[in-house]
C-alpha cells in the first residue's frame, strides 16, 4: 500500500471498539457510553482526522528522508569502494614503478621484453587484474629532471610506460592507471651537502656554496652571522632560516640563489610562512614564484631519498649532542658497516663491504671471491693463527697466520708490500728489507709532505750512536726541549742520554748502534714500538677520558698504489693484474669485544683503554703512561705467542744494562691472541695517510676507502685531482666512508699529541692543507640550542689549532647516521682545536653520474611526464 493509499484509508469512518470500560469518558446507564450529540460528533471525528492527516505526513517525510539517506549511504559507500580500488590500484603502480627503479640498477636501459619478464605484476588480496601493460617507452639517456622536485640535476633517466586495470573480486569496482614517467637515479655525492635526518648549518664566516645542492630527509635548519649563499636547497621537511622552530636559535638568515640573483632567506619566508615577508602569498606560492626550482621543501613535493631496501636493516644505534639514544635504521649506516650473517640480500648489495674487491679484517687481507669474508692473501699475525668470528664479523674460522697462508698459498717468496710485519721465524726476528701498506700506531712527519711508522726513541747508558749529523756521539735520539733533532745542539754537554722521548720515523738509518765495531740500524725494534702507541684525540678525551688515547690501523695510499703495481707472485698487484681488475673498494675494519654490541638498535661497546694495558714480558718504555706494554692484536699469535717470561726474543739491538728505566729492554714477547693470557691493544680506528698524489692512472674509476670506525685523514689528500671545473684533468673520486671523520693538516706530527698530553693545543699547529674527496659518515645530532653538533661547519672535525690557516675541501659531503663509536660532543676551543678558514666547495665533477666514486649508492627519483587515474564501476 502507498503512502497515498495510507492517507484515503484514513480518511473514511469506520467501526471502533466498544470504549465504557476504559473510562475515556461519563458512562451511561447500565455502563453504555453517553450518547454523544452530532456536532460534538463531527467535531471529534474531524480532529481525529486531522491529527491522523498530520501524523501520516510526518511519517512520510521522515520515510523519505530515511530513503534518501539509504541511497545517500549506499552512494557513499560507492564512493568509498571506488577511492579503496582507486588507491590500490594506485598502489600497485608505485610498487610496479618501484621494482622498475630498482630493475635499472641492474639493467640501465632494460627492453620491453626484459621489463615484463622481470617486473611481474604483484598480488594484492581482494583485487583480480584485468590488464597489465608495462614497455619500454624509448632508450635510456643521461640528460636533466625535466621537473620534480630534483628538477636540473643530471640523472641516468629511463621512460617508461604503465597501464594497468584492476577489479575487486567479486565487487563492481576497477580502476585504471596509464602513466607515463621518467625513472632515474642520482646518487648521494650529486649533492654538496646530503642530510639522512635532521640537518643544520650555520657558518660564523662567510660562505657561499655555488655550485651545489643541499639536501636534507628532514628539516634543514640554515643561517649564518655572515653572509651565507646557496644555490639549491630541498628538504623532505621544513626549510627554516634560523628561527626558534630550528633546535638551535642562530643566524640571520641565508640568501637563497633564484636563478638571477640571491634573494634572502629569514624567519619572515622560510617553509610554513601565512604571509610570507608581507607579500600575502603562503609559502606553496611564495616558495616558486620567488626562488623557482631552487627552493622545495615537503609541502611542495620534495619526498625522502632512501636506498633501495625492503624492511629495517641489522644496525646500531648513535647518540645525539644529548647522550641519549638515536635510532640508525632508517639511515645509511648499513653502509659502512661489516657483513653480519642475518643480512638479506638487498642489504648486501648496498653495504661496501660486501661490494669491496679488498677487506682487511683484524689484520688478514681478504679478496673478494664472492663470500664473506673472502679468500686471504696475507696476514699480521706471525705463526698460525685460526680466526674466532669476534662480534660476528669474520665468518667461519679459517686459519690465517703468516705460516698458514705461506703453506696454503705457496709463496714463492715472503710478500714485502702488504705490511710491515713479515716476521722471520728461522731467525726470530722482523724482517727489516721491505715496505708495507698497513702499519699500527705511532706515525712520524719524515718531511716532503710524508708520514712514516714512527717510534718513541729511547736508549740504554754509554752506547755510540749515530746521530742525523753522520757523526758519532755518546747520545741517542734525544728529543730536547725546542726541537726533536737526535740529540740537538742544546745536548751536546750531555756526555750521553739516559733517558730519551725523541718521537722518530721507522728505517731512519742515521740512527744506528755499534756492535763490536758494526753499525746495525734499529728497524726492527722501531717498527714493533710504533705498534704500541698512537695519539690523542682530545674531542673524545674530553666527554671520555679513558677513551682519548687512539691506536689507529695506518693505511698508506702511496705504498698501496706501489703494493697494486707490484705483480710478483703473492704480492698484491698479482691478484689485480697490476690494478687493471681491481673495482676500487677497499674494507678496513678491527673487532674488540662488544664492538657490536647492542644490535639491533643498541649500544656499541668502547674500545678497550690503551694505556691501562699491562703486560710485564713485552718491550719496555721510559713512560707507561705513552705506551702501552702489550703489542697489538693483529701481532698475536696462536702457536708463537708464549707465557709471559717464556723465550723472550732478542731484537736487533744494542744489549740491556739491566736497567728498564733507561729505556728499551732489547726483548720482546709475541703475545698469545687468548686475552686471558696476555691482554693485546686494539686499533680502534682507521688513518690514511700519504694520500696527496693518488695516481689516476692506477685507479681510472675512483678510489673508495670504507670502514665502520672512525677515520682519520692527514695532510693533503688528493690534490692530484685537478677540480676547477666539470671537465678539468687529471680527475679521479675518492670517497671515504667511517664512523666519524677527523682532518689533520701536513703539520700534523703525533709528537704533539702523545697518549700522556694533557695540555692545550699550543703545540698542534695547523698548516693550510687541501683535501679533494667525498665522504659519508655520522654526526652527534643537535638537540636543543645549549647541546649543538656544530653543523656542518664542524662536520668534518677538527684537532689543531688552525688560527690563520686554511682547509680547502673540494667535493660533496654525507651526514649518513648517528655515530656509534665517536658519539662525544663538539666542543669549541682549547683543547680540542680552533677553526679554520673554511674554503669549501661542490666539486662539479660530481654532478654527472658517472663520477661518483666506486660503489656509490643510488636513490630513486621519478619525473612524469602523463598520468591518468581513473575509478569506475563496471557492471
Amino acid at each position: 500500500m502507498s503512502v497515498f493509499d495510507q492517507l484515503f484509508c484514513l480518511g473514511r469512518r469506520r467501526p471502533g471498539p466498544a470504549r465504557g470500560a476504559t473510562g475515556d469518558r461519563d458512562a451511561g446507564p447500565n455502563g453504555a457510553p453517553a450518547p454523544l450529540s452530532e456536532t460534538a460528533s463531527r467535531k471529534k471525528g474531524s480532529a481525529l482526522l486531522m491529527a491522523l492527516v498530520v501524523s501520516l505526513v510526518a511519517s512520510a517525510i521522515a520515510a523519505s528522508y530515511l530513503f534518501r539517506v539509504e541511497k545517500s549511504s549506499q552512494a557513499m559507500s560507492d564512493i568509498v569502494e571506488r577511492r579503496r580500488t582507486f588507491y590500490a590500484i594506485d598502489g600497485i603502480g608505485r610498487i610496479v614503478i618501484r621494482k622498475v627503479q630498482n630493475y635499472l640498477l641492474e639493467n640501465t636501459n632494460p627492453t620491453t621484453e626484459e621489463l615484463q619478464e622481470y617486473v611481474t605484476f604483484p598480488d594484492i588480496d581482494g583485487y583480480d587484474l584485468e590488464q597489465y601493460d608495462i614497455a619500454s617507452d624509448g632508450d635510456a639517456f643521461v640528460g636533466l629532471v625535466p621537473n620534480g622536485p630534483f628538477e636540473g640535476m643530471y640523472a641516468l633517466m629511463k621512460p617508461i610506460a604503465l597501464d594497468i586495470v584492476a577489479r575487486e573480486s567479486g565487487g563492481e569496482h576497477s580502476a585504471d592507471v596509464h602513466l607515463k614517467v621518467m625513472l632515474g637515479h642520482v646518487s648521494m655525492f650529486q649533492f654538496f651537502v646530503f642530510g639522512a635526518g635532521y640537518t643544520d648549518i650555520f657558518p660564523g664566516p662567510s660562505m657561499t656554496v655555488n655550485p651545489g645542492r643541499v639536501h636534507s630527509n628532514g628539516d634543514l635548519c640554515i643561517g649564518s652571522n655572515s653572509t651565507f649563499k646557496i644555490e639549491t636547497v630541498t628538504a623532505s621537511g621544513r626549510i627554516l632560516a634560523s628561527d626558534r622552530r630550528c633546535r638551535r636559535y642562530a643566524g640571520r638568515g641565508v640568501y637563497l640563489w633564484t636563478g638571477s640573483k640571491y634573494v634572502k632567506m629569514n624567519s619572515s619566508n622560510d617553509s610554513g610562512c601565512r604571509n610570507c615577508a608581507g607579500s600575502g602569498m603562503d609559502w606553496t606560492a611564495y616558495a616558486p614564484s620567488t626562488w623557482g626550482p631552487h627552493v622545495k621543501d615537503g609541502e611542495l613535493g620534495v619526498p625522502d631519498l632512501r636506498l633501495p631496501i625492503v624492511g629495517t636493516p641489522n644496525v646500531q644505534a648513535g647518540r645525539n649532542a644529548s647522550g641519549r639514544k638515536v635510532s640508525n635504521a632508517d639511515t645509511t649506516r648499513l653502509l659502512v658497516d661489516p657483513v653480519l650473517p642475518s643480512d638479506p640480500q638487498d642489504i648486501l648489495d648496498q653495504k661496501f663491504a660486501k661490494k669491496a674487491d679488498i677487506r682487511i679484517i683484524n689484520g688478514v687481507w681478504y679478496i673478494n671471491d664472492g663470500t664473506w669474508p673472502g679468500r686471504p692473501i696475507w696476514s699480521d699475525h706471525p705463526g698460525s693463527f685460526t680466526t674466532t668470528n669476534e662480534e660476528g664479523v669474520e665468518g667461519a674460522p679459517q686459519q690465517v697466520g703468516q705460516r698458514d697462508l705461506a703453506e696454503d698459498l705457496d709463496w714463492p717468496s715472503v710478500p714485502r708490500r702488504f705490511s710491515y710485519y713479515e716476521y722471520d721465524e728461522e731467525n726470530e726476528r722482523l724482517f727489516i728489507d721491505h715496505h708495507g701498506v698497513i702499519s699500527y700506531g705511532t706515525i712520524a712527519r719524515v718531511g716532503g709532505g710524508k708520514w712514516k711508522p714512527g717510534y718513541w726513541g729511547a736508549g740504554g747508558k754509554n752506547k755510540r750512536y749515530w746521530d742525523v749529523d753522520g757523526k758519532k756521539k755518546y747520545k741517542f735520539c734525544n728529543q730536547c726541549p725546542d726541537h726533536d733533532h737526535c740529540c740537538g745542539r742544546h745536548c751536546k754537554k750531555q756526555k750521553y742520554c739516559h733517558v730519551s722521548r725523541a718521537l722518530r720515523a721507522a728505517r731512519d738509518e742515521l740512527c744506528q748502534y755499534e756492535d763490536e765495531g758494526v753499525w746495525k740500524p734499529l728497524q726492527d725494534i722501531q717498527y714493533l714500538q710504533a705498534t704500541r702507541s698512537g695519539f690523542i684525540d682530545y674531542r673524545v678525551r674530553h666527554s671520555s677520558p679513558s677513551k682519548g688515547p687512539i691506536l689507529p690501523v695506518n693505511f698508506d695510499l702511496e705504498e698501496f698504489a706501489a703494493a697494486m703495481r707490484d705483480t710478483t707472485p703473492g704480492e698484491l698487484g698479482s691478484y689485480f693484474d697490476g690494478g687493471e681488475d681491481f673495482n676500487g673498494i677497499v674494507y678496513i675494519t678491527n673487532t674488540w669485544p662488544g664492538s657490536m654490541d647492542g644490535l639491533p638498535n643498541g649500544y656499541a661497546t668502547l674500545w678497550p683503554s690503551q694505556a691501562n694495558v699491562d703486560d710485564p714480558a713485552q718491550v719496555r718504555s721510559y713512560n707507561a703512561t705513552m705506551v702501552q706494554d702489550a703489542l697489538p692484536f693483529p701481532l698475536c699469535s696462536d702457536d708463537l705467542g708464549y707465557l709471559p717470561g717464556e723465550r723472550r726474543i732478542g731484537f736487533s739491538f744494542p744489549p740491556s744494562d739491566g736497567d728498564p728505566n733507561n729505556g728499551f729492554e732489547p726483548e720482546f714477547t709475541i703475545p698469545s691472541c687468548d686475552p686471558s693470557i696476555s691482554p693485546l691493544g686494539r686499533p680502534s680506528a682507521v688513518r690514511i695517510i700519504n694520500g696527496a698524489n693518488i695516481p689516476h692512472d692506477l685507479f681510472p674509476i675512483g678510489l673508495s676507502i670504507v670502514t665502520n670506525l672512525p677515520a682519520y685523514v692527514v695532510g693533503n689528500f688528493n690534490t692530484a685531482s685537478n677540480t676547477r671545473s666539470i671537465d678539468s684533468e687529471p680527475w679521479m673520486p675518492v670517497m671515504i666512508g667511517a664512523d666519524a671523520l677527523s682532518l689533520l693538516s701536513n703539520a700534523w706530527d703525533d709528537k704533539n699529541a702523545p697518549w700522556n698530553n694533557t695540555g692545550s693545543y699550543s703545540r698542534r699547529y695547523a698548516s693550510s692543507t687541501t683535501y679533494n674527496f667525498e665522504f659519508l659518515g655520522g654526526t652527534v645530532e643537535t638537540t636543543d640550542a645549549g647541546h649543538y653538533s656544530g653543523g656542518i661547519e664542524n662536520y668534518p672535525r677538527f684537532l689543531e689549532k688552525w688560527s690563520g690557516r686554511t682547509a680547502t675541501i673540494h667535493g660533496s659531503l654525507v651526514v649518513g647516521y648517528a655515530s656509534v663509536y665517536q658519539y662525544q660532543r663538539w666542543k669549541y676551543g682549547s683543547p680540542v682545536y680552533q677553526a679554520p678558514t673554511r674554503r669549501w666547495s661542490f666539486d662539479e665533477h660530481l654532478k654527472l653520474l658517472a663520477n661518483q666514486p666506486p660503489g656509490a649508492p643510488r636513490f630513486s627519483i621519478h619525473s612524469v611526464s602523463r598520468l591518468n587515474r581513473i575509478a569506475v564501476v563496471r557492471e
